[in-house]
């Protein structure tokens, strides 16, 4: 796996993007209003903060990353970057509209992730899951 540049990308659809940023004004405006209450509301900063974080990292995330020989999975600001080469992909399986288990080889053992084509544009998503389809062995 070289560090390449990407051969096709996909990004958060705007919908989900909306909604963090929704989420943002929500817990900006709970925080305002328990600080104006003098009543401090559980989970009104933590809120806030997590909204703030999700918000800026789903403008610009690269969820997923095609590149000639493997992709590059991530989902999420904490979770782990995952580079997977095409040959190893075992499988493909969709679990619901809205979600897919790849199934693929590392080393000895065999590992999956499930991949949430909900945050995808559909047709992206239909793109994705017929792309890697057509990976698996």
């Amino acid at each position: 796996m070289k560090n390449q540049e990407p051969e096709r990308v996909f990004q958060a659809k705007s919908k989900v993007k909306h909604t963090w940023l929704a989420l943002v004004f929500a817990g900006a405006a709970l925080f305002a209003a328990s600080l104006a209450a003098e009543r401090p509301v559980a989970g009104g900063p933590t809120l806030l903060v997590v909204a703030i974080v999700m918000a800026l990292w789903f403008r610009k995330a690269k969820l997923v990353r095609l590149h000639a020989d493997h992709c590059e999975l991530k989902f999420a600001p904490l979770s782990p970057l995952r580079k997977i080469l095409y040959r190893d992909i075992r499988k493909v399986e969709p679990l619901s509209k809205q979600r897919v288990r790849l199934t693929y080889s590392a080393g000895a053992r065999e590992k999956s992730v499930k991949i949430p084509l909900n945050v995808l544009d559909e047709a992206e998503g239909r793109e994705l899951l017929q792309f890697l389809s057509s990976r698996a062995a």
